[in-house]
């Protein structure tokens, strides 16, 4: 700062310290110029005045502020005494003793950045302030009786039960300027202010300090000034042996108590420092106690939020995280909103006591996307929902789409595979990742369209299943026409009688009598047992023959009936899948999903 010419006049008006009650002040005139020594007329400037006990390096009785504007001349007066304290108590000062000085401060931007421009020696006219107590010498008369012991008023609990009349002092009006407690570095004390309570039960608590703010602003505000401070702006200590869970003695408590929106406690960060991070509010506990404890009758007990679009609104660290040990635990029904739609909740709740991961309504989600899907999914039973009330645009398997399904089975290729993210070789830090044998599966390339999912990143495995059961139910029928191809083939019976007579008529099982075409005769073969006998058919039907002898006398023979089976038609030819229904089956344009792959999470969850 420029150094400043400041000429000082002292002018002691001798009216003022000569009347029977001196004024607490006396008049002080200065000149004021700057580092060249031109005079600032007209310029407001700011005046410290410091009044030191026995050197201009000793103790400061009385500090005291002055912001004027010098006159035409560059001029400034004021009163000492009369200006704005800063400490001290200027009708506190003990003239009687030890010398006084005036030490002089100036900020010409009328500001509190002073620069001293003297000190000097107070002599004798301030010292009629003390003629107003000492009087005229005089004639010295006879000592009088000892009286009684008064009080010094140097102390606040003389001031407040002796000089101020007996409980008569308790009561201060700060209408010119603040009270200030200043403990300064030199001090032996480390406290600024210390109140001891002897008073208070717990039926009837007392306040060590209260403060009834009756108009706008803070009723009690802490300001931290050194920026390398690492302690509280406000500390509270509370001992307390309590033991009862629905009580908690606070160390510090904020209590709101109005009819609108408020809060008990306010925590605020208005640092815009982009390094480091701090709360606006910080609980932290030892043993067996919580960090925090919120509670409320109606609305949720905590509620977090944050206007940073890249930022999580509640984050909650673990250091060991286990299913014993989480990193955060919830009792009851758990809802997470995913998105400002009314329909994307996750419920975490239970059914007949069991557990349960459930949407809030009908809706689309996945376990797991085509960028980051599940390693595992370990389960007892799998049940997909496949009421009918559940699907639109049902279309049975005829003929014609069992052909289709048929021929894309042919084209399926299963095969021995492992996942890129598995390992051949056991590591300790990633056991879950170790896979010595191979996975038997499709390759999804190699599968049809309607097996892969919405994106063709997936194969649906509900759906894998019913194109099995569609195969087996095609290839069962196709055994049934084979069969029945195989019994269309030439077919007989047979037999062996023994016969005494002149004819006998031998029947066909009815089995193959079934499978005789309408009309059909069958040829019948005889081979003779015994020797020498004429015989020929008497006749026959579909039923059966009748085999005469010349003679009547006993004959064993073998016999064998011959047919063709009854056709049985082939199936009939296949009409076309229809066109429409096919575009649904094999998806000929698929750019428009593809692109769905590439949306994944672009930005990781970090722990800050």
């Amino acid at each position: 700062m420029k150094k400043i010419l400041f000429y000082l006049l002292v002018h002691f008006l001798i009216s003022e310290t000569i009347q029977a009650q001196s004024p607490q002040m006396f008049n002080y005139q200065a000149v004021v110029r700057n580092s060249s020594g031109t005079i600032l007329p007209n310029q407001n400037v700011s005046i410290q005045v410091s009044i030191l006990a026995g050197s201009p390096g000793g103790q400061v009785l009385y500090k005291e502020r002055h912001s004027i504007q010098t006159n035409s001349y560059g001029l400034a007066n004021f009163k000492v005494g009369n200006g704005t304290v800063v400490s001290g108590n200027f009708s506190a000062i003990n003239w009687q003793t030890g010398s006084k000085y005036l030490e002089i401060g100036i900020d010409i931007n009328n500001g509190t950045n002073y620069t001293v421009m003297g000190t000097s020696q107070l002599l004798s006219v301030p010292y009629a302030l003390y003629a107003e107590t000492s009087g005229a010498s005089g004639v010295i008369g006879p000592t009088g009786p000892t009286g009684p012991a008064g009080v010094s008023c140097l102390s606040l609990n003389d001031a407040y039960n002796g000089c101020s009349g007996n409980g008569s002092g308790n009561q201060i009006s700060v209408s010119n300027n603040k009270i200030d407690l200043t403990l300064p570095s030199a001090s032996t004390a480390d406290q600024g202010l210390f109140m001891t309570v002897q008073k208070g039960s717990n039926a009837s608590p007392a306040q060590g300090i209260s403060i009834s703010h009756q108009q706008h602003g803070h009723a009690l505000f802490a300001d931290m000034v050194n920026t390398s401070n690492m302690y509280s702006a406000v500390k509270g200590i509370i001992r307390s042996n309590n033991t009862n869970t629905s009580a908690y003695p606070a160390a510090l408590s904020g209590v709101f108590d109005g009819t609108g929106c408020g809060v008990g406690v306010w925590g605020e960060i208005t640092s815009t420092a982009t390094t480091g991070s701090g709360a606006g509010l910080y609980g932290t506990a030892a043993n067996n106690n919580f960090g925090a404890i919120l509670s409320s009758l109606n609305y949720p007990g905590l509620n977090c939020k944050t206007s940073s679009p890249t930022s999580q609104a509640a984050q909650i660290v673990s250091g060991n995280a286990s299913f014993i040990n989480p990193a955060l635990q919830v009792r009851g029904w758990t809802q997470f909103d995913c998105s400002n739609a009314s329909a994307s909740s996750i419920l975490f709740n239970n059914l007949a006591s069991e557990p349960t991961i459930a949407t809030s309504a009908a809706q689309y989600g996945y376990i797991g996307t085509n960028a980051y899907p599940w390693y595992y999914l370990y389960y007892m039973n799998a049940i997909q929902v496949s009421s009918k009330n559940t699907k639109r645009d049902i279309n049975y398997l005829d003929e014609s789409l069992s052909e289709l399904v048929i021929n894309d089975i042919d084209k399926i290729k299963p095969s021995f595979y492992k996942y890129k993210t598995e390992t051949d070789e056991y590591i300790p830090e990633q056991p879950s990742k170790y896979r010595p044998q191979y996975h038997l599966g499709l390759i999804l390339e190699d599968t049809p369209d309607y097996l892969q999912d919405n994106t063709f990143s997936g194969i649906d495995v509900y759906a894998l299943s019913t194109l099995s059961l569609a195969g087996v139910k095609y290839n069962r029928k196709k055994i049934e026409n084979i069969e029945n191809k195989i019994s269309s083939q030439p077919i007989f019976d047979f037999g062996r009688v023994s016969m005494n007579g002149k004819y006998i008529t031998v029947n066909y099982k009815k089995e193959f009598v079934a499978q005789l075409a309408c009309g059909d005769i069958p040829i019948v073969n005889i081979t003779p047992c015994t020797p020498g006998v004429s015989y020929h058919i008497r006749s026959q039907n579909i039923q059966g023959f009748t085999l005469e002898v010349n003679e009547a006398q006993s004959f064993d023979f073998n016999w064998v009936a011959y047919a063709k089976a009854k056709d049985i038609p082939d199936s009939k030819e296949l009409k076309p899948v229809d066109e429409k229904l096919l575009k649904h089956i094999r998806i000929a344009d698929k750019s428009k999903v593809m692109p769905l792959k590439s949306k994944v999470q672009d930005k990781i969850m970090e722990l800050k």
